[in-house]
């Protein structure tokens, strides 16, 4: 007796696919930011470029250079009232 094969039809493939592929794209990591007051707030206002770039203000948080993008700003904003603010020329 001779087994037969079953293969799907391309259209069964294509919409396989497209569920595996959207659902790949469809998830995002959700990652916390940080909800704690750093120890300073650095402004860089070193000669260069008249570009503004992310990196002209960080944060100081446990004594090493964090970036803004990690916490959450809305949150320092309200609950951060006397930050330590250095402008650096």
């Amino acid at each position: 007796m001779r087994r037969k094969l079953i293969t799907p039809s391309s259209s069964v493939l294509a919409t396989m696919t497209i569920m595996i592929l959207s659902s790949c794209f469809n998830y995002k990591k959700e990652v916390k930011k940080i909800q704690d007051c750093p120890d300073q707030v650095i402004i860089n206002k070193m000669p260069g470029t008249d570009v503004v770039k992310s990196s002209d203000l960080y944060y100081i948080y446990k004594g090493k250079r964090a970036e803004t993008k990690d916490f959450d700003t809305a949150w320092i904003t309200n609950n951060c009232k006397s930050l330590d603010t250095i402008i650096v020329y």
